[in-house]
């Protein structure tokens, strides 16, 4: 510990700071974590909206590249660990966890907690799965703590072997405070005291129409949405082409729609894919946005196509809002969706499930969305205590791990 002895230095580092889950808990973690008993730092690549963000709230960051392995970012970081005392750092990611393990070597009076955030294997080759697996059960040996983020990753990682249960924490990932606050002011600007998703949907859609941020609002009878980041993992070319073949096959009257939230790598790819199928009127791409949640909230059903998730932000979203959501049923997906009484699950990549799936969700829709099921805002407060729970066992589990617990 630090020679104060009275607070516990921590250092987060992450490999990304753009639009994304691993980022914004990462940051949800480092706002709201008691400043009374922990000084916190970060690295992160200099890039919105999270290098600023954390920065603004006065911690101090340090920059590094994006998605790469520098050995002068290394150094870097080895002189950040001595110069601020750091006890522990926390990464997040896969090649943020490289860094983290590695300065244990260099810095052998740190702790290391590590946050998976998915299982990153399994759109590798053969070779380099082997090759990936057998560093990270070295690094393993070197990790003071992992965090999962679902039961579902956590199974994952320990059937492959690269997971020690004794080391392993389960904290379900939860609604970020901000989200929280954004949706509790959404509850109250459509209703007063009382909310449903039909009224939240009504207050987003007006919102969205005035900023005329998607076009596409008041044009169709139902609106599914996706939020995420356009990469292999996601599979978004399966759900725009799926999503497609099953709209051109409606009646007129059983008009659907696709809103697309996001960005990277394989965004220009999707935005051809839908050129190519002549879908601009069935499908349309927002880019990175904002304000997701609010254009989320002016829409009906929740959609991913995801092949696995750490445990999705925007499905908690989506749930916390109260939309319908339809999600394959892979790890950190399906322990959200299966209890979630709005919730329909198809088979991973197959469009006959998913087909199916899209069916049966929209008959859920139509049945339930003259419903009054309403939602006051002050039993929307112990979401509130959820939260600060939340936060307490990633407190507590700094405080075990400097204690070698």
């Amino acid at each position: 510990m630090n020679n104060s002895g009275n607070f516990i230095n921590i250092l987060f580092i992450s490999s990304r700071a753009d639009i994304g889950g691993g980022p914004l808990q990462m940051f949800d973690v480092i706002s709201n974590i008691d400043r009374n008993r922990f000084t916190l730092f970060a690295a992160l690549p200099d890039e919105e909206p999270f290098y600023g963000k954390i920065k603004s709230i006065g911690v101090r960051a340090l920059a590094i590249k994006k998605r790469a392995l520098s050995i002068f970012d290394f150094i870097k970081l080895v002189k950040f660990v001595y110069s601020n005392n750091i006890d522990i750092v926390h990464s997040h990611g896969k090649g943020a966890g490289i860094y983290s393990r590695l300065l244990k070597i260099f810095c052998p009076q740190i702790k290391v907690v590590h946050t998976f955030h998915g299982f990153h294997y399994d759109n590798l080759s053969k070779s380099k799965e082997c090759l990936h697996k057998s560093v990270e059960k070295v690094l393993a040996r070197i990790t003071d703590k992992f965090v999962n983020v679902s039961e579902g990753e956590q199974l994952q990682y320990a059937s492959a072997g690269l997971l020690d249960f004794k080391k392993s924490v389960l904290i379900k990932n939860y609604l970020p405070l901000e989200k929280l606050k954004t949706i509790e002011k959404l509850m109250q600007n459509s209703s007063g005291k009382t909310s449903s998703h039909k009224t939240l949907k009504a207050a987003a859609a007006s919102k969205v129409l005035a900023e005329k941020a998607c076009r596409v609002v008041s044009d169709c009878v139902l609106k599914f949405c996706a939020v995420a980041r356009f990469d292999p993992v996601k599979q978004m070319p399966f759900l725009i082409e799926s999503f497609f073949k099953v709209a051109s096959s409606l009646k007129s009257e059983e008009k659907i729609k696709l809103i697309l939230i996001g960005g990277g790598e394989e965004y220009n790819k999707c935005v051809k894919i839908s050129e190519q199928m002549n879908a601009s009127s069935l499908i349309e791409f927002l880019g990175e946005r904002p304000d997701a949640l609010d254009i989320m909230a002016g829409c009906d059903i929740y959609v991913s196509a995801s092949r696995r998730e750490g445990l999705s932000m925007s499905m908690l979203e989506a749930a916390a809002i109260g939309m319908p959501i339809l999600a394959p049923r892979v790890a950190g997906i399906a322990e959200l969706v299966r209890p979630y009484e709005k919730g329909v699950m198809f088979e991973n990549g197959d469009y006959e499930s998913f087909k199916a799936g899209l069916a049966e969700i929209v008959e859920k829709y139509s049945e339930a969305r003259n419903e009054n099921v309403n939602e006051t805002t002050a039993g929307f407060a112990s979401k509130y205590e959820e939260h600060s729970n939340y936060i307490k066992k990633y407190e507590k589990l700094y405080i075990e791990t400097i204690n070698g617990l």
